[in-house]
């Protein structure tokens, strides 16, 4: 079983039609703390979102003074159920990427 590393997102992306965005999570499948790594186009904040595959928001931090360029944070999934889940990354306002995850146990 093999879980998507990216979503890719409706856009226009030099006539292409979808903008691949990108967020890996590793280890995937997740037991209890993840890492997740994504490209900010500036330095800023960042928030990390969790949804369930019902579209519940089970998770949400707020990363502060993230460098431009490739960004890692950790999480802690440790609380969740076991299942899929959705993460997304926002950051001024605009979605970074967004990719899911399998949390077990």
């Amino acid at each position: 079983f093999q879980t998507p590393n990216s979503i890719s997102e409706p856009g226009n992306n030099n006539g292409n039609t979808a903008v691949k965005i990108e967020i890996k999570v590793f280890p995937n499948p997740v037991t209890d703390n993840a890492n997740a790594t994504f490209k900010l186009d500036k330095a800023g904040d960042a928030t990390l979102e969790i949804y369930d595959l019902q579209g519940k928001r089970v998770l949400s931090q707020v990363y502060r003074q993230l460098n431009a360029g490739e960004n890692t944070i950790r999480f802690n999934a440790e609380n969740l159920d076991a299942g899929t889940y959705l993460i997304n990354v926002i950051s001024s306002s605009k979605r970074v990427g967004t990719s899911r995850f399998v949390k077990l146990r």
